[in-house]
């Protein structure tokens, strides 16, 4: 039994948190220094320090005292918006429906200084936050985003969580979409939820005791939540992933390994937009010793001893030298590394006890067989430049020594990933393996927007525009569109199409019924996609033009799932978190985007 030893986000934070409005619900808290009414003029600000909203009604803003930073909260006549008072406008501070010794989390309209209904079903702000709602209460399993089947037609009894392997990917998606609405809104409830989830997110690191290795979800013993794994009294911990009665913060967890890249893309992506949108150092910390881990990780050079099993023959040892890979030590095979190779498909593999991220597979082939033709990974390599430029980013100014020597290695090898990354072509295939793309664009994303090297960050650029978003901007993906015309920086005839499309989400919860267009004229059958065997196996028939947001097939994230599906069987009483709408809608507001159409009203505690 290992031991972890759990961190918090609480008991470190550079400013103090900030109290709530007062119970009466209209009064908001007096100054913390006890001063009564603040005059802004009075005291300088703080350099550096941004004002931040405390509460739907209160600012947070940072005064010089005498040489001192001193925190304060002052009322607000009006209502707090992105860090100042306004008579018009306030912002969220709780989550529909929440309760607390305040009151109940309602919908506020500051016009009519009264409480409204919300209209999910007409209004695309209420429609997040709504979807807000559903998600932190059904969807989060101990903070991990999943997908809830219930044993009643009502959604009243929980039966059992799927989608475990990757609550990482979309629990990480789940705080860019806080953080994206952090930036847009400056919410006292997305901090906090940005402070949790990155406090969850961190567990997933921390646990599996291996510098940047990253576990697929964890779960305390003693909660016994339900999953796919334990229905009907299955023991869990005899499966090969399974990692049982791992002591983190003085409790047994359990965790899920066989860690896949597209896990770390959620996460990263999730960690690079909180990082720069919270005002919590200790949450940055966090943030930033996670992100230094795993680069420094991939950076080394290791030369080690693995077993190797070829066409599976006996395995032999061998002695290897690797570079952009993660070592697992808790799930090594007789103490080593196991590598599988087939000889006549080297790109199938299979690794135990290591995660690779290597920009092109003949280099773990040839150390493995000896000689191997290029296998270039046009996502991978894109994953690697942005892990990267998270890591400079990150590191610059904070830490100075680790800063250089990844600057030194990063300066040396970026240019070959991005030789890699620009090769990055899409391929329709019937959709079949869609998901690589959605993984591959974040990490476009994510590189083009961080990067601080000018000529790394216009060949980032390139790639988002000029190979991902230019191969799939046809598929009505609005997220794509969102993060594309984000990281541009402009607008155009693509991002009013994606509000269309994204006007279409259906309202939640998201239940699976089954769907069946294969006879809708207005979605011609692609003859070359049959509804069964390769390569439609998994997808079933596919339309030849793209199916309207509306009508298509449930899924737990639209946007990385091919848009021509035209068949599914639905899963009854299973329900979709709703990440993919909080994701899209949040990044369009951030990047400007999209207006807010029910300004003037927020969610807070009435009494």
């Amino acid at each position: 039994m290992r031991t972890v030893v759990f961190l918090s986000l609480v008991a470190c934070a550079t400013a103090p948190s900030s109290p709530a409005a007062s119970d009466a619900g209209t009064d908001a808290t007096t100054p913390r220094d006890g001063g009564g009414d603040v005059d802004a003029g009075v005291r300088a600000a703080c350099p550096g320090e941004k004002t931040t909203c405390s509460a739907w009604n209160t600012r947070h803003r940072c005064e010089m005292d005498g040489g001192t930073k001193t925190w304060v909260d002052e009322a607000c006549e009006g209502g707090c918006f992105l860090g100042e008072c306004e008579k018009a406008a306030c912002t969220d501070e709780c989550a529909l429906g929440d309760k607390s010794a305040k009151g109940t989390c309602q919908l506020w309209d500051m016009a009519k200084s009264a409480a409204a209904a919300a209209a999910p079903d007409g209004k695309l702000v209420d429609r997040a936050r709504d979807y807000d709602r559903i998600l932190r209460a059904r969807a989060l399993a101990d903070g991990q985003v999943m997908n809830p089947h219930y044993q009643d037609d009502a959604l009243t009894t929980l039966d059992f969580y799927s989608g475990t392997r990757d609550a990482a990917i979309w629990t990480g998606s789940a705080l860019a979409a806080q953080a994206f609405r952090l930036r847009a809104t400056e919410s006292p409830d997305a901090a906090a939820q940005v402070r949790s989830m990155v406090d969850t997110l961190h567990r997933d690191f921390a646990i599996t005791g291996a510098p940047g290795a990253l576990a697929r979800f964890v779960l305390p013993t003693s909660l016994g939540i339900p999953t796919e794994w334990t229905r009907g009294g299955a023991d869990y911990c005899v499966k090969e992933d399974a990692h049982c009665n791992v002591m983190y913060d003085g409790k047994p967890h359990l965790w899920e390994g066989g860690i896949s890249r597209d896990q770390y893309t959620g996460v990263m992506l999730g960690y690079a937009l909180a990082y720069d949108a919270t005002h919590d150092e200790a949450v940055r910390r966090i943030i930033r010793g996670d992100v230094l881990a795993v680069a420094e990780e991939l950076a080394k050079k290791r030369s080690l001893t693995v077993n190797v099993v070829v066409n599976n023959l006996p395995p032999v040892p061998r002695n290897v030298t690797f570079e952009n890979v993660i070592l697992i030590p808790e799930e090594f095979v007789g103490g080593r590394v196991t590598v599988t190779v087939d000889s006549g498909n080297v790109g199938e593999n299979t690794i135990r006890g290591m995660r690779e991220f290597v920009p092109d597979f003949s280099m773990i082939v040839r150390e493995v067989l000896g000689a191997s033709p290029a296998v270039p990974r046009s996502s991978t390599a894109i994953m690697l430049n942005a892990f990267f430029a998270m890591a400079l980013h990150m590191a610059k100014g904070a830490e100075p020594t680790r800063y250089a020597a990844l600057k030194t290695y990063v300066d040396a090898s970026a240019p070959g990933w991005l030789s890699v990354a620009e090769k990055w072509d899409y391929s329709p295939n019937c959709g079949s393996g869609y998901f690589a793309n959605h993984i591959a664009y974040i990490m476009g994303y994510v590189g083009a927007t961080v990067e601080e090297d000018p000529a790394r960050k216009a060949r980032s650029l390139a790639v988002l525009e000029g190979r991902l978003y230019a191969g799939l901007r046809d598929h009505g993906n609005a997220y794509f569109t969102y993060l594309w015309s984000g990281a541009k920086g402009t607008t155009g005839p693509e991002v009013l199409a994606a509000n269309r499309d994204l006007a279409e989400f259906p309202v939640g919860p998201r239940l699976h019924p089954p769907r069946d267009l294969t006879a809708d004229p207005r979605y011609p059958h692609d003859p070359s996609c049959t509804e069964s065997g390769a390569p439609m196996a998994d997808t079933r028939a596919a339309s030849k033009v793209v199916v309207a947001v509306r009508e298509r097939a449930i899924e737990d994230f639209m946007w990385q799932r091919h848009p021509w599906k035209l068949k599914d069987p639905g899963v009854a009483r299973q329900v979709m978190p709703g990440v993919d709408y909080l994701a899209a809608y949040w990044a369009a507001r951030a990047h400007g985007l999209l207006a807010d159409d029910r300004p003037g009203t927020c969610a807070r505690f009435v009494p």
